[in-house]
Protein backbone atom coordinates (compact mmCIF):
# COMPACT_ATOMS: atom_id res chain seq x y z
CA UNK A 1 0.00 0.00 0.00
CA UNK A 2 1.36 3.31 -0.94
CA UNK A 3 2.42 5.46 1.90
CA UNK A 4 -0.09 7.79 3.11
CA UNK A 5 1.66 11.38 2.87
CA UNK A 6 1.08 13.52 6.26
CA UNK A 7 0.75 17.35 5.45
CA UNK A 8 3.52 19.31 7.37
CA UNK A 9 0.65 21.96 7.53
CA UNK A 10 -0.81 20.33 10.35
CA UNK A 11 2.07 20.60 12.56
CA UNK A 12 1.51 22.80 15.09
CA UNK A 13 4.38 25.45 16.40
CA UNK A 14 3.52 27.09 20.43
CA UNK A 15 6.68 28.84 20.72
CA UNK A 16 6.96 31.64 24.39
CA UNK A 17 7.14 35.52 23.75
CA UNK A 18 10.92 36.53 23.94
CA UNK A 19 9.54 38.92 26.54
CA UNK A 20 9.02 35.70 28.80
CA UNK A 21 12.76 35.47 28.49
CA UNK A 22 13.48 39.08 29.35
CA UNK A 23 11.04 39.48 32.57
CA UNK A 24 11.00 35.71 33.57
CA UNK A 25 7.57 33.87 34.04
CA UNK A 26 6.14 31.69 30.83
CA UNK A 27 4.30 32.63 27.97
CA UNK A 28 3.19 31.53 24.41
CA UNK A 29 1.46 31.86 21.49
CA UNK A 30 0.29 29.69 18.36
CA UNK A 31 1.21 30.02 14.79
CA UNK A 32 0.69 27.43 12.34
CA UNK A 33 1.93 26.67 9.00
CA UNK A 34 1.26 28.59 5.95
CA UNK A 35 -2.34 27.57 4.55
CA UNK A 36 -2.67 24.27 3.03
CA UNK A 37 -2.88 25.32 -0.50
CA UNK A 38 0.35 26.55 -0.59
CA UNK A 39 1.76 23.68 1.15
CA UNK A 40 0.57 20.74 -1.00
CA UNK A 41 3.09 20.76 -3.82
CA UNK A 42 5.92 20.71 -0.74
CA UNK A 43 4.69 18.12 1.39
CA UNK A 44 6.13 15.44 -0.32
CA UNK A 45 9.42 17.47 -0.36
CA UNK A 46 9.39 18.00 3.65
CA UNK A 47 8.71 14.83 4.15
CA UNK A 48 11.58 13.42 2.63
CA UNK A 49 14.20 16.60 3.68
CA UNK A 50 12.80 16.24 7.38
CA UNK A 51 15.68 13.45 7.11
CA UNK A 52 18.17 15.42 6.03
CA UNK A 53 18.60 18.32 8.27
CA UNK A 54 20.77 16.24 10.79
CA UNK A 55 22.84 14.98 7.63
CA UNK A 56 22.68 11.68 8.71
CA UNK A 57 22.22 10.01 5.43
CA UNK A 58 20.20 7.03 4.66
CA UNK A 59 20.08 5.60 8.41
CA UNK A 60 18.26 8.81 9.34
CA UNK A 61 15.76 8.33 6.71
CA UNK A 62 14.55 5.36 7.72
CA UNK A 63 14.68 6.18 10.98
CA UNK A 64 11.94 9.44 10.24
CA UNK A 65 10.33 6.38 7.85
CA UNK A 66 9.51 4.72 10.90
CA UNK A 67 7.93 7.42 12.48
CA UNK A 68 6.04 8.34 9.77
CA UNK A 69 4.48 4.29 9.26
CA UNK A 70 3.24 4.72 13.19
CA UNK A 71 1.80 7.85 12.32
CA UNK A 72 0.34 6.30 9.28
CA UNK A 73 -0.46 2.88 11.34
CA UNK A 74 -2.75 5.05 14.08
CA UNK A 75 -3.81 7.93 11.49
CA UNK A 76 -2.18 10.33 13.97
CA UNK A 77 0.03 12.58 15.06
CA UNK A 78 2.55 11.91 17.24
CA UNK A 79 2.03 14.48 20.14
CA UNK A 80 5.44 16.14 21.30
CA UNK A 81 5.62 18.85 24.31
CA UNK A 82 8.79 20.47 23.68
CA UNK A 83 9.66 21.85 27.02
CA UNK A 84 12.35 24.51 27.80
CA UNK A 85 13.37 25.52 31.22
CA UNK A 86 15.33 29.28 30.75
CA UNK A 87 16.11 32.13 33.14
CA UNK A 88 16.01 35.65 32.60
CA UNK A 89 19.71 36.48 32.96
CA UNK A 90 20.49 34.86 29.82
CA UNK A 91 22.57 36.38 26.78
CA UNK A 92 20.54 38.15 24.06
CA UNK A 93 22.42 35.94 21.39
CA UNK A 94 21.43 32.90 23.20
CA UNK A 95 17.70 33.53 23.43
CA UNK A 96 17.85 34.83 19.90
CA UNK A 97 19.36 31.28 18.89
CA UNK A 98 17.02 29.21 20.60
CA UNK A 99 14.11 30.65 19.77
CA UNK A 100 15.01 30.91 15.70
CA UNK A 101 16.09 26.78 16.18
CA UNK A 102 12.73 26.01 18.26
CA UNK A 103 10.54 27.83 15.49
CA UNK A 104 12.05 25.24 12.51
CA UNK A 105 10.85 22.11 14.88
CA UNK A 106 6.80 21.47 12.65
CA UNK A 107 8.32 21.67 9.51
CA UNK A 108 10.91 19.21 9.97
CA UNK A 109 8.66 16.69 11.68
CA UNK A 110 5.54 16.38 9.60
CA UNK A 111 4.32 13.17 11.96
CA UNK A 112 3.95 15.43 14.48
CA UNK A 113 2.19 18.02 16.41
CA UNK A 114 4.34 20.61 18.16
CA UNK A 115 3.82 22.39 21.20
CA UNK A 116 6.94 24.15 22.72
CA UNK A 117 6.54 25.70 26.36
CA UNK A 118 9.00 28.25 28.10
CA UNK A 119 9.62 28.63 31.73
CA UNK A 120 11.84 31.30 32.60
CA UNK A 121 11.05 31.43 36.16
CA UNK A 122 11.22 32.62 38.78
CA UNK A 123 11.69 29.89 41.04
CA UNK A 124 12.99 30.96 44.97
CA UNK A 125 15.60 29.51 47.10
CA UNK A 126 14.07 27.66 49.69
CA UNK A 127 16.42 26.57 52.97
CA UNK A 128 15.85 23.10 51.85
CA UNK A 129 17.86 23.35 48.80
CA UNK A 130 20.85 20.91 49.24
CA UNK A 131 22.75 22.92 45.75
CA UNK A 132 22.17 26.09 43.86
CA UNK A 133 20.43 24.35 41.46
CA UNK A 134 17.79 22.33 43.46
CA UNK A 135 14.94 24.31 42.37
CA UNK A 136 15.88 23.24 38.94
CA UNK A 137 13.73 20.20 40.10
CA UNK A 138 11.07 22.45 41.07
CA UNK A 139 10.94 24.24 38.09
CA UNK A 140 10.61 21.09 35.48
CA UNK A 141 7.55 19.72 37.99
CA UNK A 142 6.14 23.19 37.71
CA UNK A 143 6.00 23.04 33.60
CA UNK A 144 4.92 19.42 33.57
CA UNK A 145 2.09 20.05 35.77
CA UNK A 146 0.98 23.43 33.68
CA UNK A 147 1.07 21.83 30.17
CA UNK A 148 -1.70 19.09 30.85
CA UNK A 149 0.69 16.46 30.03
CA UNK A 150 -1.88 14.22 29.72
CA UNK A 151 -2.55 15.71 26.50
CA UNK A 152 0.29 14.46 24.42
CA UNK A 153 2.82 10.89 23.70
CA UNK A 154 6.37 12.17 24.24
CA UNK A 155 7.77 15.00 26.86
CA UNK A 156 11.40 17.03 24.71
CA UNK A 157 13.60 18.83 27.05
CA UNK A 158 15.53 21.06 25.65
CA UNK A 159 17.92 23.13 28.19
CA UNK A 160 17.59 26.95 26.98
CA UNK A 161 21.19 27.16 26.46
CA UNK A 162 21.62 24.58 23.93
CA UNK A 163 22.47 26.20 20.65
CA UNK A 164 22.75 23.57 18.07
CA UNK A 165 20.46 20.68 17.26
CA UNK A 166 19.11 18.90 14.10
CA UNK A 167 15.62 20.08 13.22
CA UNK A 168 14.14 16.61 13.06
CA UNK A 169 15.51 15.70 16.47
CA UNK A 170 12.33 14.66 17.79
CA UNK A 171 11.55 11.83 14.87
CA UNK A 172 14.84 10.89 15.24
CA UNK A 173 15.35 10.26 19.18
CA UNK A 174 11.46 8.72 18.74
CA UNK A 175 12.25 5.97 16.23
CA UNK A 176 15.37 4.93 17.41
CA UNK A 177 13.92 4.50 21.09
CA UNK A 178 10.36 4.44 21.12
CA UNK A 179 9.57 2.90 23.88
CA UNK A 180 12.02 4.32 26.24
CA UNK A 181 14.26 7.71 26.99
CA UNK A 182 16.54 8.99 24.33
CA UNK A 183 19.41 11.49 24.45
CA UNK A 184 22.10 12.52 21.70
CA UNK A 185 25.30 13.35 22.23
CA UNK A 186 25.72 16.45 23.44
CA UNK A 187 28.85 18.45 23.21
CA UNK A 188 30.08 21.80 23.86
CA UNK A 189 30.03 24.79 21.41
CA UNK A 190 33.27 25.13 19.88
CA UNK A 191 36.33 25.85 21.05
CA UNK A 192 35.58 23.09 23.91
CA UNK A 193 37.39 24.25 27.28
CA UNK A 194 39.72 21.56 27.19
CA UNK A 195 39.60 20.61 23.50
CA UNK A 196 37.54 20.14 19.92
CA UNK A 197 34.40 17.90 20.77
CA UNK A 198 34.28 17.96 23.94
CA UNK A 199 31.42 16.13 25.99
CA UNK A 200 28.90 18.15 28.16
CA UNK A 201 26.60 17.15 30.77
CA UNK A 202 29.18 14.68 32.41
CA UNK A 203 27.15 14.77 35.72
CA UNK A 204 23.90 13.82 34.32
CA UNK A 205 25.25 11.21 31.70
CA UNK A 206 26.87 8.15 33.53
CA UNK A 207 27.73 5.00 31.96
CA UNK A 208 25.99 1.69 32.39
CA UNK A 209 25.68 0.49 35.90
CA UNK A 210 28.27 3.18 37.00
CA UNK A 211 26.06 6.04 38.64
CA UNK A 212 26.38 4.45 42.11
CA UNK A 213 30.22 4.43 41.63
CA UNK A 214 31.41 6.99 44.41
CA UNK A 215 28.09 7.93 44.98
CA UNK A 216 29.41 10.66 47.71
CA UNK A 217 31.74 12.48 44.94
CA UNK A 218 29.79 15.33 43.56
CA UNK A 219 32.63 16.73 40.87
CA UNK A 220 31.69 17.41 37.46
CA UNK A 221 33.14 14.76 36.32
CA UNK A 222 34.15 11.29 38.09
CA UNK A 223 36.28 8.69 36.36
CA UNK A 224 34.47 5.59 35.73
CA UNK A 225 31.15 7.01 36.32
CA UNK A 226 30.45 9.96 33.96
CA UNK A 227 30.69 9.76 30.24
CA UNK A 228 34.13 10.71 29.22
CA UNK A 229 34.91 13.82 27.80
CA UNK A 230 36.23 12.94 24.68
CA UNK A 231 35.41 10.42 21.73
CA UNK A 232 34.99 7.78 21.91
CA UNK A 233 32.97 8.94 24.99
CA UNK A 234 31.67 5.65 26.08
CA UNK A 235 34.47 3.39 25.77
CA UNK A 236 32.98 0.21 28.18
CA UNK A 237 30.87 -0.32 25.10
CA UNK A 238 32.27 -0.99 21.29
CA UNK A 239 30.53 1.71 18.51
CA UNK A 240 29.54 -0.61 15.67
CA UNK A 241 28.56 0.76 12.10
CA UNK A 242 26.65 2.77 11.11
CA UNK A 243 27.20 4.95 13.77
CA UNK A 244 23.42 5.76 14.34
CA UNK A 245 22.56 3.41 17.19
CA UNK A 246 21.51 3.68 20.94
CA UNK A 247 24.04 3.25 23.28
CA UNK A 248 22.48 1.87 26.67
CA UNK A 249 23.85 4.35 29.41
CA UNK A 250 22.46 4.88 33.60
CA UNK A 251 21.58 8.32 33.48
CA UNK A 252 20.93 11.08 30.62
CA UNK A 253 20.50 14.91 31.30
CA UNK A 254 20.52 18.34 28.98
CA UNK A 255 18.29 17.17 25.95
CA UNK A 256 16.43 13.90 25.75
CA UNK A 257 12.79 12.54 25.00
CA UNK A 258 10.65 10.71 27.51
CA UNK A 259 7.22 8.78 27.17
CA UNK A 260 4.67 10.45 28.61
CA UNK A 261 3.45 7.35 30.84
CA UNK A 262 6.41 7.32 32.53
CA UNK A 263 4.99 10.60 34.92
CA UNK A 264 0.94 9.86 33.82
CA UNK A 265 1.51 5.88 35.06
CA UNK A 266 4.40 5.63 36.64
CA UNK A 267 4.16 9.01 38.81
CA UNK A 268 7.85 9.74 38.38
CA UNK A 269 8.57 13.38 39.70
CA UNK A 270 11.94 15.35 39.23
CA UNK A 271 13.98 15.24 42.77
CA UNK A 272 17.38 17.45 43.12
CA UNK A 273 20.54 14.81 43.55
CA UNK A 274 23.35 15.12 46.10
CA UNK A 275 25.77 13.71 43.29
CA UNK A 276 24.14 13.32 40.33
CA UNK A 277 21.44 15.74 39.01
CA UNK A 278 17.63 16.79 39.22
CA UNK A 279 17.34 14.06 35.83
CA UNK A 280 18.45 10.88 37.78
CA UNK A 281 14.82 10.98 39.51
CA UNK A 282 13.69 10.57 35.97
CA UNK A 283 15.52 8.35 34.57
CA UNK A 284 15.80 6.08 37.26
CA UNK A 285 11.90 5.67 37.29
CA UNK A 286 12.10 4.87 33.68
CA UNK A 287 14.74 2.05 34.66
CA UNK A 288 11.99 1.12 37.37
CA UNK A 289 9.46 0.69 34.68
CA UNK A 290 11.46 -1.04 32.19
CA UNK A 291 12.28 1.40 29.95
CA UNK A 292 15.51 1.54 27.89
CA UNK A 293 17.57 4.23 28.54
CA UNK A 294 19.87 5.69 26.16
CA UNK A 295 22.42 8.11 23.79
CA UNK A 296 21.97 8.10 20.10
CA UNK A 297 25.45 8.66 19.24
CA UNK A 298 24.40 9.36 15.30
CA UNK A 299 22.66 12.85 16.57
CA UNK A 300 24.45 15.90 17.60
CA UNK A 301 23.50 18.93 19.74
CA UNK A 302 25.76 21.66 21.05
CA UNK A 303 25.21 23.45 24.24
CA UNK A 304 26.75 26.65 24.53
CA UNK A 305 30.60 27.67 25.64
CA UNK A 306 28.79 29.57 28.44
CA UNK A 307 31.99 31.48 29.63
CA UNK A 308 32.61 32.66 25.77
CA UNK A 309 28.70 34.45 26.89
CA UNK A 310 29.87 36.39 29.91
CA UNK A 311 28.60 33.17 32.12
CA UNK A 312 30.30 30.19 34.30
CA UNK A 313 29.55 26.97 34.49
CA UNK A 314 26.81 25.97 36.31
CA UNK A 315 27.73 24.99 39.55
CA UNK A 316 27.23 21.14 40.79
CA UNK A 317 27.97 21.64 44.54
CA UNK A 318 26.82 23.41 47.48
CA UNK A 319 27.40 27.54 47.27
CA UNK A 320 30.68 27.41 49.66
CA UNK A 321 32.25 25.43 46.99
CA UNK A 322 32.87 28.42 44.67
CA UNK A 323 35.75 26.39 42.68
CA UNK A 324 33.73 24.56 41.42
CA UNK A 325 32.45 27.12 38.87
CA UNK A 326 35.50 27.40 37.35
CA UNK A 327 35.59 23.93 36.64
CA UNK A 328 34.98 21.62 33.53
CA UNK A 329 31.25 21.83 32.34
CA UNK A 330 28.70 18.89 33.73
CA UNK A 331 25.35 20.30 33.07
CA UNK A 332 22.57 22.74 33.02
Amino acid sequence: MARRKISAQRAILVFVLCAALVSGGSAFFSRKSEPAEEKNKKDEKQTVDATKSSGKGTAAASAADAVVDAANATEKLIRVAVLVPSNPTMHHDLKQMIMTNLRRLPDANPTMEIRTFLDAGPIPTLPSDGRPLSKTARLRNRMIDAVGIEDYDYVLWIDSDVIEFPADLPTLLISENPTGVTAPLVLIEEPGPLGPNQFYDTTAFTLKGRAYHRPKDNTPYVEGRSVQLFYPYVPIQPYLDPPEQCVMLDGVGTVYVIPVPLFTKHGARYRDHPSLTEHWSIVEAAHQAGMPVCMHTGVIVRHANLPKWGDSWHANARKKASAAASRPPHKK
